[in-house]
């Protein structure tokens, strides 16, 4: 179940703190975000802070590609990914608890400060906020029944078969 307190929504994944985190950073989101079409990783690694992605939506009809920039990296604990082009420049913060046998991973929703002229859309944020909440709400949902899918299970078993095969 999700819940929502303020602008914050959080789910409980029947998956470890690590599991959830790295299905996080490997840039999955086309498998759970509503209007994610890709993700592209444009640095060396997922990893670390400065990890820099490209990711492809489709927002009003349009294909809008912006750059982000991971701006938080705490492995396993915290991630935050922040827009680093276009006149709307959000944070995407995440952070996992443990919880139980599973993991509590929770969003934060802000409303970025708005630049150039689109800060005249600014008296629309109040009404564009729950749209963003509710979607994301619906997402988290999505999120969790991926990782909790008996798919994902065999996925993981054979992505660490494999790892251990290269070593």
């Amino acid at each position: 179940m999700v819940t929502k307190q303020d602008k914050r929504a959080s789910v409980r994944i029947e998956r470890l703190p690590e599991d959830v985190f790295r299905y996080l950073i490997e840039l999955n989101d086309v498998r759970w975000r509503s209007g994610v079409l890709d993700m592209r990783l444009t640095s060396g690694s997922y990893e670390g802070t400065g990890a820099t992605h490209v990711e492809v939506r489709k927002l009003l009809g349009r294909r809008i590609e912006t750059r982000a920039e991971v701006v938080i990296y705490e492995p396993n604990r915290r991630w935050a990914v922040r827009r680093a082009t276009g006149p709307i420049r959000p944070q995407a913060p995440y952070a996992l608890e443990p919880e139980d046998d599973g993991t509590r991973l929770a969003f934060e929703f802000g409303v970025p400060v708005l630049r150039g002229p689109v800060r005249l859309l600014e008296p629309l944020a109040p009404a564009i906020t729950p749209l963003v909440e509710k979607a994301f709400v619906k997402d988290l949902k999505k999120l969790k029944e991926q990782l909790e899918s008996p798919i994902f299970a065999k996925e993981e078993s054979d992505d660490d078969q494999s790892h251990k095969e290269r070593l």
